[in-house]
């Protein structure tokens, strides 16, 4: 398994990835695993098909969408995958 390095960078942590980790987007979703405490990144989605392939395969239970009711919204909502900023409409 590698490791990243952790340090501050004024009064947040950051991690300096390994090239082979590094993400082509300047914006990823971060959430913790509620069971193993682990922090989980993603790539944010560009559109609502590629957000769906990243959900279908992140193992959420079945209805989890019904929270977020109907949207015309054009990008998925940042609180979807982790991210606790809310997303304008």
């Amino acid at each position: 398994m590698q490791t990243a390095k952790t340090f501050m960078t004024g009064r947040s942590q950051a991690v300096r990835l390994p090239a082979e980790f590094r993400f082509d987007t300047d914006e990823v979703y971060i959430r913790r695993d509620p069971v193993t405490g682990d922090v989980v990144l993603s790539r944010r989605p560009c559109d609502w098909r590629e957000f769906f392939a990243v959900a279908d395969g992140a193992g959420y239970p079945a209805g989890w969408m019904a929270e977020f009711g109907s949207s015309t919204a054009t990008e998925p909502p940042s609180s979807a995958l982790g991210a606790t900023a809310p997303v304008a409409p």
